[in-house]
């Protein structure tokens, strides 16, 4: 959790709560019906903000309205989860792992029985002159092939090894067709990849769990889901790419004016690197940088990047009149295509962390091809998350509900009862206490300056509108 004690972000809060921010065509009127917008005088008037408080009081009063527990039915992004909590994997990194190499040994044993037990008493290599002549390495390629660990990657180029020479050039396939033809189906079973349905049937064979267990994850793998699973994730997601296009062609226009002898610039993928010395880019691709791209910026520090994010989608510097060379950073934003409790708590966790760990580090600073710009303490430092769409409050409620039930899979018992009652069944304050973090982090802002801004077009904003206008109470 985000303190706000000890920060070395200037107190600058713009109002009682975040501020998010909507855009109109200049030429359209705003819809009659919008849920949490009001007009501000801090930005254009194609813009409106949006309360972040009511947006998530209205979310947490949606969760309420789903009673003491809610459910959702199992589908197919949630069976690997289950499967994996049952036969003891307690991260999703080591049941990939493990599914991985249980692949790769399959694949290998069956690639070497093929060679062993069909091929070589087929083609008797030994007395094959055609063998000898057009593929001599094809002993020491098969030692090599079996000799290999069977759960390394790269199954098929080991075995590839027996074809090499000048004629096949490391093409098993074009060896086989070519001295036993009549192999060719066993053959391209043998290197035909394996599914992971039956992969994973395998493994939990193979796991340490008790046989009860592993008929629970056996059932798990043979159950019928018709469902795709596509709630999850809120709705189709619009390329990011785009989203930061907006947001830069936001900042652009926001600081386009010249005010008081004083200018801004907008940098876009800013991204973090250590150096050796304050300032400096190592290396003669960061030295060409500005020759590939003169607009561009990197943000050098000479502390340890751990934790630090790689990259910022935006970034704004202020140049003083008195010195143009020597700016500071007054603005740092990150673009999401749709903002949701989710998505902001993503931002502020990941991003907001690391402008604190940039800030409170004296050796952080933005270098671009004209100079360069401090990322200290004093002065104002916004951060920013902007957002092409606002997620409606009923489907931000059911992400939340469809994540939280996602995450209780790592529960066996919970597993265990879903398997019998045939969906994933929590409490509903699981999903609440979501909300309440997510505030509590929020309120401890206070000390930063940080907006939330949304850019949406008239007619998609008219569109969710009306989908949702009987739902919801109207502000006008």
């Amino acid at each position: 959790m985000l303190s706000a004690t000890a920060t070395s972000f200037t107190v600058n809060v713009i109002t009682r709560s975040l501020l998010i921010v909507t855009r109109y065509k200049s030429c359209a009127p705003p819809p009659k019906h919008q849920q949490f917008c009001c007009t501000t005088n801090q930005l254009s008037m194609r813009y409106r903000t949006v309360d972040i408080e009511s947006y998530l009081s209205s979310i947490k009063e949606h969760i309420r309205s789903f009673g003491d527990k809610t459910s959702v039915a199992i589908n197919e992004q949630h069976r690997k989860r289950m499967i994996q909590t049952i036969i003891g994997y307690n991260s999703k990194t080591e049941f990939d792992k493990a599914l991985r190499e249980r692949k790769n040994e399959l694949e290998h044993d069956k690639m070497a029985r093929f060679v062993t037990e069909i091929l070589n008493p087929t083609v008797r290599p030994t007395e094959n002159i055609t063998i000898q002549k057009k593929a001599p390495n094809y002993y020491k390629g098969m030692e090599f092939a079996l000799g290999c660990i069977p759960s390394s990657k790269g199954v098929p180029r080991r075995f590839s090894r027996m074809a090499s020479g000048r004629t096949y050039r490391g093409n098993l396939t074009e060896m086989v067709s070519d001295v036993a033809p009549e192999l060719m189906p066993q053959y391209n079973e043998a290197r035909k990849p394996l599914s992971e349905e039956t992969v994973t049937s395998t493994l939990i064979q193979s796991s340490s769990v008790s046989e009860q267990l592993k008929d629970a994850a056996t059932q798990c793998l043979q159950m019928d889901l018709s469902n795709d699973g596509s709630s999850f994730g809120g709705g189709a997601q619009k390329p990011g790419v785009n989203c930061e296009k907006q947001c830069i062609e936001f900042l652009k226009e926001k600081k386009g004016t010249k005010l008081g002898g004083e200018r801004h610039l907008v940098f876009e993928n800013v991204f973090v690197l250590r150096t050796s010395k304050p300032g400096r880019l190592n290396g003669s691709d960061h030295r060409t940088q500005w020759e590939k791209d003169p607009e561009s910026a990197v943000i050098t520090t000479v502390s340890d990047r751990t934790g630090i994010c790689s990259e910022f989608d935006g970034v704004v510097v202020k140049l003083p009149a008195t010195n143009e060379q020597q700016g500071y950073v007054t603005e740092i934003w990150e673009s999401k295509t749709t903002l949701d409790p989710r998505s902001i708590m993503d931002a502020i966790v990941k991003k907001l962390s690391s402008v604190r760990s940039l800030m409170e580090e004296e050796s952080s600073v933005l270098v671009y091809k004209d100079g360069f710009a401090s990322i200290t303490p004093g002065c104002t430092t916004t951060f920013g998350i902007f957002g092409t769409e606002l997620m409606p409050v009923d489907k931000a409620a059911s992400k939340m509900k469809n994540i939280s039930c996602h995450e209780a899979l790592g529960d066996i018992n919970v597993v265990l009862e879903a398997l019998e009652m045939g969906m994933i069944q929590i409490d509903s304050s699981v999903i609440i206490e979501k909300i309440v973090t997510l505030r509590h982090i929020l309120q401890e802002m206070r000390n930063f300056n940080v907006v939330v801004l949304i850019l949406v077009g008239f007619e998609a904003l008219s569109a969710a509108t009306a989908k949702n206008e009987k739902r919801l109470s109207c502000n006008q």
